[in-house]
This record gives C-alpha cells, sequence and structure tokens, in this order.
C-alpha cells in the first residue's frame, strides 16, 4: 500500500507538471485554430482565460456556440452570455450586474438567444449561467424566480461538497 501511494505521490508531483503560462504570453488566433480545427478544450480554456484579461474579440460568440454545438463543450455555456452582451456593447468591461441592463443594446431576437443559453446552463448545473439568470429575473423585478434560482444553486453546492467528502472519506479509508 505505501509503495502505491509513493508511485501515485511521485506522479503526481512530476508526471502531471503544468506550465504556467501568462495572459500576455498567448496568442489568441493560435488558439483559435486549434478550436476551429479540432474542438480542442485546452484552447478554448485558455482562450477564455485570454479574453477574461483583455477585451472581448466578437468572433468569441460563435466560437463558444460552436464548442458546445458541435463539441457538447458545456463549459462554454457559461461564456456565451458574457459574449452577447460584449458583442453589443464593445468596450464594455463585463459585469455580471451591469450586463442585464447592457441587453437593452441587444436586438429582442438576439436577447432571446441569449437567455435561452442561459437556461441550457442552468440546467446543465452552470454556476455562472445561474447567476446571470437570476441577476436578469432581480432586474426584471422577479425576485421570487431569482430567489428560487440562488437556492438551486445552494442546493447544487452542497450536493456537490457532499460528493467531495465522500470521496475523500473513500480515500481515507484505504
Amino acid at each position: 500500500m505505501k509503495k502505491i501511494l509513493i508511485l501515485l505521490g511521485l506522479y503526481l508531483t512530476f508526471g502531471c507538471q503544468r506550465t504556467s503560462v501568462s495572459v500576455t504570453e498567448m496568442d489568441p488566433n493560435e488558439l483559435k485554430e486549434k478550436i476551429l480545427k479540432n474542438g480542442d478544450e485546452k484552447s478554448y480554456t485558455l482562450l477564455s482565460m485570454y479574453y477574461d484579461d483583455k477585451l472581448l474579440d466578437p468572433e468569441f460568440l460563435e466560437i463558444s456556440k460552436m464548442m458546445y454545438h458541435k463539441y457538447n463543450y458545456t463549459r462554454a455555456l457559461s461564456d456565451i452570455f458574457p459574449a452577447y452582451v460584449y458583442t453589443y456593447n464593445p468596450n464594455q468591461p463585463y459585469d455580471v450586474y451591469k450586463a442585464v441592463s447592457l441587453l437593452n443594446n441587444i436586438p429582442p431576437d438576439k436577447q432571446e438567444e441569449a437567455l435561452n443559453y442561459l437556461k441550457i446552463g442552468v440546467e446543465k448545473g452552470d454556476y455562472s449561467c445561474i447567476d446571470n439568470l437570476s441577476e436578469y429575473y432581480l432586474n426584471k423585478g422577479d425576485s421570487v424566480e431569482s430567489k428560487r434560482l440562488l437556492e438551486y444553486k445552494k442546493r447544487l453546492v452542497e450536493e456537490r461538497s457532499r460528493k467531495i467528502e465522500d470521496s475523500l472519506r473513500r480515500i481515507g479509508e484505504k
């Protein structure tokens, strides 16, 4: 048993080393190429991080939608709503509390699309989508729906925490 733990420790220490990448070192065009070519999830995540630090490229909306639809990458759902907001509100830094008010600058059909993606994200348990949709309802004066969504998020967090605790307990028993 000790040998297994030692080997696992060595593997985790040396076998899974990750290289740190600075946002300033990222080439968004190279990342986009990898994403468009084969739906590379790592490149998508890096591109998403890149845009967290910089103003969004209008292509990111279509890239995010493609990642969700073509590659079933549900993580992209949390990026789609902010990408809609950025696309129709260039040069505005993204802020969940201001995003809902910026929806007014988006054509009604595109607003509906953006909200539908949020609803899909909520169904899939995406915390960011829950926060955005909750804020949308709160801004519309529907505090009941907003509260329902936040309570749903709380249940998800508690459920995931229980699963983590169970896993940790099982690991500790071995």
